[in-house]
């Protein structure tokens, strides 16, 4: 599919189709990584930032999944103080 360029403000843009956009499951304020690869354009979707909550990461600590108490070596310094 042929499409233009645009101008956008000082820079330059080009929008994407919806099927595009529905193929890489992107929508409005994703975000991709762009580069140029042997001489063309290519557009790479970043995958949103996982966003933990700390209650519930806490809350799925179980008898079974926690982990024994790891020794990082005597005190070296004023820490034990």
């Amino acid at each position: 599919m042929r499409q233009q360029f645009v101008r956008w403000g000082n820079s330059l843009a080009r929008r994407a189709t919806n099927a595009y956009a529905k193929d890489l499951n992107v929508t409005d304020g994703s975000e991709a990584e762009l580069s140029i690869e042997n001489g063309r354009l290519a557009a790479a979707p970043v995958p949103p930032t996982p966003v933990y909550d700390l209650d519930e990461l806490l809350a799925g600590i179980t008898d079974e999944n926690i982990h024994a108490e790891v020794s990082t070596g005597a005190a070296v310094g004023e820490e034990s103080a």
